[in-house]
Order: C-alpha cells, then structure tokens, then sequence
C-alpha cells in the first residue's frame, strides 16, 4: 500500500476512498466527520438486528462503494459486479433471501 492510499479515509455514508485532504467525501459529499444517528438511543432490540451482513454485499473495484450483493452494477460508477460474488448471490438466492 502507498503512503498516499494509506492516508485516505472511507466515507461513512458511502464507503468511497478520499484522499485526507478532502474536507467532505468527494462521491455524496457527506462531512469527513459526520456523525449519523439512524434512532434513538435504546430503541432496538438488537444492536444489529437492522445490519445486513457484510457478506450479502460487494465492494466496486472502481469507486468502493459497498453494494447490495443482488446489484448487477455498482449504484454509484456503474461498473459491474465482479463474477467472483456469483457463488455468494447463488448461495443467498439458495437460502431465499431476498
């Protein structure tokens, strides 16, 4: 990894690698450091219960956004799913989880 890459920071809302000197996040323009409160404090049964697992997601080669794993294309470049997540989408569809 170049000392360049290592000083990038991955955008909490989008998940795309800026570099440091970026104040906000060059794709959706969300602060370097905002902070996102989706419910009250408290209020879920679980603290993961609304997370989806890193597995039924890829991450696009070009622009690192983390898609949902039925995505053909990256939501945000538009480039396609890798084929190496075909094995993943088959097992999911297998699981009927849609």
């Amino acid at each position: 990894m170049t000392s360049e890459e290592q000083r990038k920071w991955d955008c909490q809302q989008c998940t795309y690698a800026n570099y440091a000197s970026a104040s906000v996040c060059t794709m959706c323009r969300t602060p370097r450091h905002a902070v996102f409160i989706t419910e009250p404090p408290g209020t879920s049964t679980s603290a993961c219960a609304s997370v989806e697992p890193h597995i039924y997601r890829w991450p696009c080669p070009s622009c690192t956004f983390m898609n949902v794993l039925q995505g053909a294309c990256c939501s945000i470049c538009a480039t396609k799913r890798p084929e190496v997540y075909e094995k993943e989408l088959r097992e999911l569809k297998m699981k009927g989880t849609k």
